[in-house]
């Protein structure tokens, strides 16, 4: 037993050892529904999701790319995050590219930025609603027992976001989970009405490493391996 040696047994608990470890990659895409309606919290919070699941993880190595098109490129992304605001309507092509990278074992998170929206929904909300319709994709209430809630760390529920107001909820078909709680902007220390506490921090953080694990494991049940 490498923990606790026995009597006349080598004891190598306090011996450093050389090597190198290999280090898995998992690549995630922030995209925007529309190229001027980057937003920057989203980005600043996909960025410290990133740096935290790196640091919980040290196998796995989460990387970022910032304003991805929605192309046929989005197949060399295990997650992509889609974030907007206002209303929109995306192109055909778009539209083709993310259903194409659905039905292919990738993983999108839909979320819209309430940071500035006084009261109400943004109207991304609607537009968002709208574009999953178009796709043929039908959403449901998380289910107990779900991967989302038990890998790697243990939720009763959805933990709350940077959306204090009104009733947010996470909602998801296979390989699509739309959240009304903005993570995002959770993630980088906002929180309506004030800053974020370092518990509610840790939390949403470790809900997005759930999310990864998710999307890992459906594109390697998907690719097979």
């Amino acid at each position: 037993d490498h923990d606790h040696p026995a009597l006349d047994e080598i004891d190598l608990r306090f011996r450093i050892e050389a090597g190198v470890q290999q280090q898995a990659a998992t690549s995630m895409a922030v995209s925007y529904e529309a190229p001027g309606d980057r937003q920057e919290a989203h980005w600043q919070g996909a960025k410290q999701l990133a740096r935290a699941y790196t640091l919980t993880h040290p196998a796995r190595r989460l990387n970022m790319d910032d304003a991805v098109p929605l192309t046929s490129g989005l197949a060399a992304y295990t997650l992509v995050y889609l974030v907007g605001q206002n209303a929109f309507q995306l192109t055909r092509p778009h539209m083709e590219a993310l259903y194409s990278y659905i039905q292919g074992g990738g993983t999108v998170l839909i979320e819209s930025c309430r940071r500035d929206a006084a009261s109400g929904n943004p109207a991304a909300d609607e537009s968002f609603t709208s574009l999953l319709a178009d796709l043929g994709v039908k959403l449901a209430e998380l289910p107990q027992g779900h991967p989302l809630l038990t890998e790697p760390f243990l939720f009763g529920a959805p933990p709350p976001g940077f959306e204090t107001e009104g009733a947010p909820a996470v909602m998801m078909a296979d390989g699509v989970i739309l959240s009304t709680c903005d993570y995002g902007c959770l993630w980088q220390g906002d929180r309506r009405n004030g800053a974020a506490t370092r518990e509610a921090i840790r939390t949403a953080h470790e809900w997005g490493s759930n999310i990864v694990a998710y999307a890992i494991a459906r594109r390697e049940q998907t690719h097979g391996r």
